[in-house]
């Protein structure tokens, strides 16, 4: 392979790179999204769990008697002050004793028999209208649970298929061997790309070349080895990696952009059973996905070999 690396020019070895970043990077994507997804049918599935809860009351037969008997207490007092002021005033009308008696009945019967039946009452029809509004949730979490899960097994599908097309466009593009397998990964083929893209390296192998840095850059720990590690070294990517970073960019963006549209779907899921179907393959899901399985990748295996051949001729 050196022999073949040695008659390749710099410019076919950047476009294979950038090939391979490119590819790698929806294989990322695709696995972000997935386990989004994941995480949100798990959501889903624990939203479906949701029961009606059964209401009780909070106003009881004794709480009634005990309101009974307080009034009734109440109606006593009154009572006294109605009979006190009957004793000590001089009123000569009987009418008058009469209504103060009559008024004195009126608030008996309220705070006896009224006013606890009407707690009651208010209590039972709050009661009611409760578990009314807790079943009609209960259905409606339900019907768009079930309606968010069907979209979400629908895309998983289109991410499974287009994570496979990615692989098998990788896998064919590694096996050309116009780089080390060792160093088939995003991280090295975008850190090589920058090598040869900046003019600090002129070719792959030898002394000064991009493994060579690549290795010597890891070694000292002034690159990454691992996307998942930008998160604590932003300042060192963005310094020493521009196509790492501009990957790692560019995967969060298509992953948020299609993590949002999903709960966006989410959120107007009522009532849609007919259009389920619309609603699924409209997504920007399924728009990515068919872009990765409509990807044109070139036969790098053969375009290495007719370059290799032209330069021995």
């Amino acid at each position: 392979m050196e022999e073949k690396n040695s008659c390749l020019d710099i410019e076919f070895i950047k476009a294979y790179l950038q090939s391979s970043i490119e590819l790698e990077t929806q294989k990322r994507i695709a696995e972000q999204t997935f386990n989004e997804l994941l995480r949100e049918e798990n959501q889903w599935k624990q939203k479906m769990s949701y029961v009606a809860k059964k209401r009780y009351t909070k106003f009881s037969i004794w709480d009634m008697l005990f309101m009974a008997c307080k009034g009734f207490g109440i109606s006593l007092v009154i009572l006294y002050v109605i009979i006190t002021i009957i004793e000590f005033a001089d009123f000569n009308s009987i009418l008058f004793e009469d209504i103060l008696y009559f008024i004195w009945f009126i608030i008996l019967a309220m705070l006896v028999v009224v006013i606890p039946i009407y707690r009651k009452i208010t209590d039972y029809i709050d009661i009611k209208e409760n578990s009314i509004l807790d079943k009609q949730r209960e259905t409606s979490i339900r019907q768009q649970a079930n309606n968010a899960l069907c979209i979400i097994q629908d895309n998983k599908g289109k991410l499974k298929r287009a994570y496979r097309c990615a692989v098998n466009n990788l896998t064919n593009t590694y096996s050309a061997n116009i780089i080390y397998k060792k160093y088939q990964t995003v991280e090295a083929c975008a850190s090589i790309y920058d090598y040869l893209e900046s003019g600090r390296c002129y070719m792959l192998e030898g002394p000064y070349g991009a493994y060579n840095k690549y290795d010597d850059d890891l070694a000292k720990g002034i690159i990454i080895k691992k996307l998942e590690e930008i998160g604590s070294k932003m300042d060192m990517i963005i310094a020493n990696q521009e196509k790492a970073y501009c990957v790692m960019q560019k995967i969060q963006k298509n992953v948020e952009e299609m993590e949002c549209d999903m709960k966006n779907i989410f959120q107007s899921l009522q009532d849609v059973d007919g259009k389920l179907n619309d609603i699924a393959n409209n997504t920007k899901i399924t728009a990515w996905a068919s872009s990765v399985i409509a990807t044109q990748v070139p036969d790098w295996k053969r375009e290495a070999q007719d370059r290799a051949n032209k330069t021995y001729i």
